[in-house]
Formats: structure tokens, sequence, C-alpha cells
């Protein structure tokens, strides 16, 4: 695949990311997908984590704000906004606006995200 092929895939994984149309991400994550934050997870576990990150903020956008890529690894540096509206795990609502800005690699084989590794912001 392409720089430019593997950029489109994370693209598409953002788009859909931010509207909510989580079904559609078994077609661009590999079964085999794998963290080294988290090891290895499938697409449903994936669906439920961004599942409840959308409940607990309605309105969560991730903006990617700058794409590299080399070969088949895909760097993007995204500012993550959102609204604290729900409960977060045991953590009740707040209201509060969250923002913030996050480093995310990917991995892209045959068309699809296959490793994800994610720098945590440092306050």
């Amino acid at each position: 695949m392409s720089i430019e092929v593997n950029k489109s895939v994370i693209s598409r994984y953002y788009d859909l990311v931010n509207q909510g149309a989580l079904d559609a991400l078994v077609e661009l994550v590999d079964t085999s997908c794998r963290s080294p934050n988290d090891g290895q997870f499938d697409v449903c576990e994936l669906q439920r984590y961004l599942g409840g990150l959308r409940s607990a903020f309605p309105d969560m956008i991730w903006r990617p704000l700058d794409m590299m890529a080399e070969g088949n690894r895909v760097m993007v540096l995204a500012q993550i906004t959102g609204t604290h509206l729900n409960p977060l795990g045991d953590l009740p609502p707040t209201g509060t606006r969250i923002a913030f800005e996050a480093l995310q690699a990917y991995r892209v084989s045959a068309g699809k995200l296959c490793e994800h590794w994610r720098i945590e912001p440092v306050a």
C-alpha cells in the first residue's frame, strides 16, 4: 500500500470515530490488532472503549492537526475535545470541557489498522 492509502485509512478511522459510526470500524481494524499500550485487542473491544468515551463525551471530536507517514506507519498529532456530560466508569459527569493534544502512531497493513501506539499528554 502507498503512503497516501495508509494515511487515508487513518483519516477514515478518525472520521468514523467522530461520526460515532463505530460498527463500521470492522472495515478498518485488523482482527489481530495490537497496541504496546494495551496488548492485543479486537474490534469489539475497541468499539466498547470508544463507545464508552463517546457516551461520556457525546460531543467528542478527534481532530487531526498533522499527519505524517513513512512506509506502513502513520503518525497523527490530534486535538481531542469534548464535554463530560455522562458517567465515565465510576466518575459522574462534571460538565467540564476538555481539550488536549495527543500523539498517536499507527501501522497499516493490507488497508487495515493493525497496530496502534498512543503517547499520553503530560501535564
